[in-house]
């Protein structure tokens, strides 16, 4: 590729540099390449930008792939993409599911927990040291340390302020739209009284440290809405009667191609997509390029997008909502949505919320859509085919919604 005296060739094949290596995944073989190209002198940044692949041949080894600037392709397709969304209807009406529905039942703050344990909240009580500046007689400026004591309230004008106007003060810095003031001010007052009686710590302490109490309570508050919100919506999702949760062709979240496409970031990596719906795609890290790839070659998927953060379709949780990596249309009709995650976080709580409200999501689609959560790269193909093949993966007791 370094060839001073070389001429560009008429045959455009031959103007090309190849390389040779093997691996079980693609861009494994491109980092291999990549690798090579520094080991003979290129920087990695020239190297990344000159490696790219074509990802129509990317399914075996034996394909002679050849690598080439990375482009998206724009597949046309004849109408938008119309994913349901997860909605309560209540008469004939359909409303999106969010933090109003979850929170849409009878509470108080008296239903929290207000015992805060050592991890939530230890006091940091700030401390000075004292000491003496003087002139010595040779005309030399001196420092005499004089002892380590704990900076007192009244160092801080603070021997004015009571109990009450740290409650005050609380709940002016922790208010929650969730929670009216007066509720807020008895919750405050729980927390402040269990410190003191149970932890052992005095009025001024928690006054002193009146910053680092705050934080702790709004995190404390934050995390009791979210266990309320999470009960609530599980609830909704196993259907008892009281709320009617379904997806609706009347309430949908539209990816249309004469709509600008409202991703930040963009994808600058190295794979060629065939059947993206639009020109360029939302940012993406390795593993999730591989999991793009394999719905863009499989043939029973006829479009897919890069889901945006925060633009793109959602679906409920207990803290917020999660915006799923991939929506994809087969061509048979139905939606197949998928969420990437790695084999770490494949099993820890928040991976677990989303695969059940994405369950619960399908299930309630009546086979409209699918939902698939693949845990790592391992098996990524055989995971999204199952769940195309196998529909949907939750089945129903008796109108409750059980996860297998």
């Amino acid at each position: 590729m370094r060839m001073p005296g070389a001429k560009r060739k008429n045959d455009e094949t031959l103007n090309m540099a190849y390389a040779y290596s093997m691996g079980t995944k693609f861009l494994e073989v491109r980092e291999n390449i990549i690798k090579g190209l520094v080991d003979i002198g290129f920087e990695k940044w020239h190297a990344e930008d000159m490696v790219a692949a074509d990802a129509g041949e990317q399914t075996e080894i034996e394909d002679d792939t050849f690598f080439k600037p990375a482009t998206t392709e724009t597949i046309k397709v004849d109408t938008p993409l119309k994913i349901p969304m997860l909605c309560e209807e209540e008469s004939g009406l359909f409303e999106p599911i969010d933090a109003t529905q979850l929170l849409d039942i009878e509470w108080t703050t008296a239903d929290f927990d207000h015992e805060m344990t050592e991890k939530e909240y230890s006091p940091t009580i700030p401390k000075i040291e004292e000491g003496v500046v003087d002139v010595s007689k040779e005309g030399k400026l001196t420092f005499q340390q004089v002892a380590g004591i704990q900076l007192q309230i009244d160092r801080l004008n603070e021997q004015r302020w009571s109990e009450a106007d740290l409650t005050r003060w609380l709940v002016k810095q922790a208010r929650s739209q969730w929670i009216p003031a007066d509720q807020m001010m008895r919750y405050v007052r729980f927390i402040l009284s269990d410190l003191k009686k149970r932890r052992g710590y005095t009025e001024a302490e928690l006054i002193t440290d009146r910053h680092h109490l705050r934080d702790a309570v709004i995190e404390k508050v934050n995390s009791e809405i979210r266990k309320l919100k999470q009960k609530n919506l599980q609830s909704l999702l196993n259907l008892d009667g009281s709320k009617r949760v379904v997806t609706s062709p009347e309430a949908v979240f539209v990816f249309d191609q004469a709509e600008p496409y409202r991703c930040n970031d963009k994808y600058e990596g190295p794979i060629q997509f065939k059947k993206h719906l639009y020109s360029w795609i939302g940012d993406m890290n390795r593993e999730e390029a591989e999991c793009a790839l394999i719905l863009d070659k499989m043939a029973e998927v006829e479009c897919w997008v890069r889901n945006p953060v925060r633009q793109g379709f959602r679906l409920p949780t207990s803290s917020d909502f999660f915006y799923p990596d991939f929506v994809a249309r087969l061509k048979d009709g139905r939606y197949l949505v998928v969420e990437y995650k790695g084999a770490v976080d494949w099993t820890n709580a928040d991976s677990i919320e989303k695969r059940t409200v994405g369950d619960a999501w399908a299930q309630l689609s009546e086979g409209t859509c699918l939902f698939v959560m693949p845990g790592g790269p391992s098996n990524l193909e055989n995971e999204i085919l199952y769940t195309i093949k196998q529909g949907l993966t939750s089945t129903t007791d008796g109108g409750q919604i059980r996860i297998n």
